[in-house]
């Protein structure tokens, strides 16, 4: 199900904020230090600063690994889906594992995501409701807060904007591309 032009709209200034708000709660520091939860709210922030700013990098309720290339790979985590008004955040984690590169280089997310292998096509983020048989497209690619890269071992923030949860459903499988085995049985919670 396609969403109309103004959910759409309504969405996209959704992302916005919400990436605005990644954004500004981002250190400024490129240190790749094994602190994983950089992404974490410290106590002494304003209650005001987006949630999405507490996700937990170490805490996945799911994971799986998935190869890339010849002999990469990169492990993906699914933190949550929550959903408040009409539209729901799904947040991920993803984890290079990439034997190609050395320790200390570079990795992006469209590097973990296509490879050599994978078309850009295919890299639609979808949540699918088996139950009404409806499939939700992403209002946009998958997001970062504001780093794009990351090193060997180290977690990547993710995320995907989608509509809220319609006909009561609130399972989805989580579909990443078509060239890897979907998340099935996430549950959206209310934010």
């Amino acid at each position: 199900m396609r969403p109309s032009f103004a959910r759409r709209a309504v969405a996209l200034v959704a992302t916005a904020i919400v990436s605005a708000g990644l954004v500004a709660g981002c250190s400024s520091s490129d240190d790749n230090s094994d602190d994983k939860n950089k992404g974490k709210n410290s106590s002494d922030k304003s209650s005001s600063t987006p949630s999405v700013l507490q996700v937990d990098l170490t805490e996945p309720l799911t994971d799986e690994t998935f190869t890339v290339g010849d002999n990469d790979t990169v492990t993906v985590g699914v933190l949550g889906l929550e959903f408040d008004g009409e539209l729901q955040v799904l947040h991920m984690v993803f984890t290079p594992h990439f034997t190609s590169r050395s320790r200390s280089d570079n990795i992006s997310l469209s590097q973990m995501l296509t490879g050599d292998r994978y078309s850009s096509a295919a890299l639609t983020p979808r949540l699918v409701d088996r139950k009404n048989l409806k499939v939700y497209y992403a209002v946009d690619d998958f997001k970062t807060g504001g780093k794009t890269e990351t090193v060997n071992g180290h977690p990547l923030y993710v995320y995907a904007v989608f509509a809220a949860p319609e006909d009561g459903n609130r399972i989805f499988e989580v579909r990443i591309t078509d060239a890897w085995t979907p998340f099935v049985d996430v549950e959206s919670v209310e934010k």
